[in-house]
């Protein structure tokens, strides 16, 4: 019995012992976890108990999980230490949403986060927890409170109203838009503004489109088409946060419900956006870099303004356009060395976890930045497994008729080599995109859970004289 004893007063010495922050840190890989764990509301509470590792990286003590998870946690990163090179573990990956879940256990948050509806909760984290509450088998506290553990606790998701705010300008204001004469690249203007971007001019040609089923490249195509495509212009890199904004200051307003928009309503393209749950640009800055969060619908409003702006025909690239001035009358990236593809690709395993400016990266021979990873492109057209029907040549395609989810291309920034390819092809998730988002009806602006999704414009060209199947 009294040997019974001393083995569990040894257990709960060790215990003890590894259990306190500076045993954590002292082989802890992730070389900046204690500093920004310093930086959090974690660090500095409001009662006399600061929170340490343990409390939020393994379950409760009470837990029959408890030991199993500290063996494994303990091992694994003993492990790290000893045996892995910390300078090339991608940390930001790490930190994702998705992989952040998987280290922090929903039960220890509730464990000190017992009552979720305390007097002094605001009509908003009100709102947000009720929604919790309903979707509790779907969302993880971390979802809206990405940076109470690791960070600034204002990270968390709640209406950003300053983000809509006008910004000064301080570079002169365009007073027209371009002007085009002839079929070639020009630099767009838009009234009202100092933005300005590159638009490059894209003969019309023909390629071979295939579609493998699940992207599975290794096997044959579900089905091979010879495309054929008018001329048109695009953009030289993805729409950038600069000239996002452009649009949300210009209509700023309250926005409208979910319910009211649809493909079957005409929308008043003056009716601005809602402010966006938390930063949207996820905190890695904005200007040059390529706007993303915001949903297929805002995507092509902007698109709609755009023309509104400028008198031009703007809009998001059909899948096949895409793919064509992606792949430029060449083979793409089968036959580049790993540093080709570092110079004209931002994916996995050069972005650091976040979108990259496009300066510095190669074009392609269109004279198109980015058309592989930074981030996801939206498409125009209805998403389908297989899209075309059964002729052998196409014209101009545009798409199913009809469909649910919206084709995007291109891989991003999170994305493997395998999959920034120009035949590689996935749909919108618009559901699971606002997973997090409490509002009711939910906002039809921006995805609350969808970070390397963005879009690059194409501007119609009327100089070619359109052609029907029947003339090939």
């Amino acid at each position: 019995m009294l040997g019974l004893f001393a083995l569990y007063r040894s257990i709960e010495k060790l215990d003890i012992y590894t259990s306190t922050d500076s045993y954590c840190i002292s082989c802890h890989v992730h070389t900046s976890a204690d500093h920004s764990w310093e930086l959090s509301s974690h660090y500095s509470t409001n009662s006399i108990k600061r929170t340490a590792c343990v409390d939020c990286h393994l379950p409760p003590k009470e837990s029959i999980d408890y030991w199993p998870q500290k063996i494994k946690a303990g091992t694994r990163d003993l492990y790290s230490y000893y045996f892995k090179d910390r300078a090339k573990i991608n940390w930001a990956e790490k930190s994702e949403i998705e992989n952040a879940v998987r280290f922090a256990p929903k039960e220890s948050c509730m464990n000190c986060h017992e009552n979720l509806f305390p007097f002094d909760l605001s009509k908003k984290g009100e709102k947000a927890h009720l929604y919790y509450r309903r979707n509790e088998a779907d969302l993880h506290c971390i979802n809206c409170h990405k940076g109470v553990g690791h960070g600034d606790s204002k990270t968390m998701y709640e209406p950003n109203t300053l983000f809509l705010k006008r910004q000064e300008n301080i570079e002169p204001i365009h007073t027209r838009s371009a002007k085009v004469e002839g079929f070639k690249n020009y630099i767009e203007t838009i009234p009202g503004s100092s933005v300005s971007f590159d638009m490059i001019a894209i003969p019309s040609g023909e390629f071979e489109m295939s579609i493998y089923p699940n992207n599975k490249f290794k096997h044959a195509p579900l089905v091979r088409k010879k495309i054929y495509l008018s001329s048109f212009f695009m953009a030289k890199v993805e729409l950038t946060w600069d000239a996002y904004r452009a649009f949300l200051t210009d209509v700023e307003s309250e926005g409208r419900e979910q319910a009211q928009v649809n493909d079957s309503i005409e929308i008043d393209v003056i009716s601005g956006a809602t402010p966006p749950w938390g930063d949207p640009a996820q905190g890695w800055g904005m200007g040059h870099r390529p706007a993303i969060s915001m949903t297929w619908q805002a995507a092509n409003i902007y698109c709609r303004w755009l023309s509104k702006k400028t008198g031009k025909t703007y809009r998001l690239p059909t899948e096949a356009e895409w793919e064509y001035a992606c792949r430029a009358n060449s083979d793409l990236q089968d036959n580049w060395t790993d540093e080709e593809i570092a110079n004209r690709i931002i994916f996995r395993d050069n972005s650091k976890g976040k979108t990259h400016l496009p300066e510095g990266m190669k074009a392609n021979a269109f004279g198109l930045v980015n058309m592989l990873g930074n981030v996801k492109e939206f498409c125009s057209d209805w998403y389908a497994d297989n899209p075309f029907e059964n002729d052998s040549f196409v014209v101009n395609p545009e798409g199913p008729e009809t469909g649910t989810e919206r084709v995007i291309k291109g891989g991003s920034y999170r994305s493997g080599k395998e999959d920034v390819r120009a035949d590689y092809r996935e749909s919108t998730q618009h559901d699971k995109w606002l997973r997090t988002d409490p509002q009711m009806p939910k906002s039809i602006w921006w995805y609350s859970d969808c970070r390397d999704v963005g879009f690059r414009l194409v501007c119609e060209w009327d100089g070619d004289s359109k052609k029907t199947i029947n003339e090939y």
